[in-house]
């Protein structure tokens, strides 16, 4: 029950009011991140689990969708202008083999030629 004192914008009616919550931690591919929800009133808090974000063959920039965009960041992994940091490595992995490479990029262009993009 919240013990916040009676105010005359909240008035105490017993029970916890939360807010719409907060992403505290974003998920990651790897990783699930947390939702920190907060008491109106008292100021306590909870958190809720944001699942990790699903791993999609091909999502090279990590926006949930494979298109052009991701050839485009391959691209510029092959070619030295993106550093691993800038790619979803494991998205980018397209054929599984451990390493980033031509092979991928000839996979990605038929994963998006599948897709009508």
């Amino acid at each position: 029950m919240c013990g916040a004192t009676t105010t005359q914008s909240v008035p105490s009616l017993g029970g916890h009011i939360w807010d719409e919550g907060a992403v505290t931690t974003e998920p990651t591919y790897t990783s699930e991140g947390v939702l920190t929800f907060t008491c109106t009133r008292c100021g306590e808090t909870y958190t809720e689990a944001i699942p990790a974000k699903p791993q999609l063959d091909g999502d090279v920039n990590g926006d949930g969708i494979v298109n052009m965009r991701d050839m485009l960041a391959m691209k510029k992994f092959a070619a030295g202008v993106y550093s691993s940091s800038d790619i979803v490595f494991v998205n980018a992995d397209v054929d599984d083999d451990g390493a980033v490479n031509s092979r991928d990029i000839s996979l990605l262009k038929k994963l998006i030629a599948s897709v009508g993009i």
